[in-house]
């Protein structure tokens, strides 16, 4: 299980990734995250890699 506050934090990056309209560039480039996301779940028997 993956703790609480790194599945808040990856389930805003997601909310802000996935909002319509303007988009507001965080300071930070997004894509590393999202990527280890995906491998973090998958050690984790969540997802597949991808």
């Amino acid at each position: 299980m993956m703790p609480p506050i790194i599945e808040a934090l990856f389930d805003t990056i997601d909310k802000i990734m996935s909002k319509p309209g303007p988009l507001v560039v965080p300071p930070f480039e997004p894509r590393p995250f999202i990527r280890a996301k995906f491998v973090f779940r998958a050690r984790n028997g969540d997802e597949p890699v991808y």
